[in-house]
């Protein structure tokens, strides 16, 4: 037997096990969800989705003012940062990573108000360097 023949019969073959039907690889999936959200319920504390203020940048919750970012990662696996979780409209389970910098509303209004006194002080710095300037070429 040639080896070209055994190749071409070895494509011919179908496979001996099939490794599982559609219905049998979804209901591995949400075997494995439900294992994850448990997991995550036994480590972490549920913030109720109706507290969560939706933003581009961040979550906030409402009733502490923490910002915090969705976490994709493993539960098992993840930092001290990852304490908090909701559950989505859809029922899973998304757990929640805080936020370092601003870390909540009042840091992001006192950084906004330090850039803002920083730009006044540089405006007027510039001004008056304009006006130093100025009476320098009289």
């Amino acid at each position: 037997m040639r080896i070209v023949d055994a190749l071409e019969a070895r494509n011919r073959l179908t496979p001996a096990y099939d490794p599982a039907s559609e219905a049998e690889r979804q209901a591995r999936r949400e075997r494995q969800a439900a294992a994850h959200a448990r997991a995550v319920i036994s480590l972490m504390d549920e913030v109720p989705r109706k507290q969560l203020l939706f933003s581009r940048h961040w979550i906030e919750d409402t009733s502490t003012g923490h910002f915090y970012r969705p976490f994709g990662g493993d539960p098992q696996l993840c930092g001290p940062d990852v304490t908090k979780y909701y559950v989505s409209q859809d029922g899973l389970v998304i757990t929640l990573e805080r936020c370092t910098n601003p870390s909540s509303r009042t840091e992001l209004e006192q950084m906004q108000a330090r850039k803002q006194q920083r730009r006044l002080e540089q405006e007027a710095a510039a001004k008056e360097r304009r006006a130093q300037l100025r009476a320098a070429a009289r």
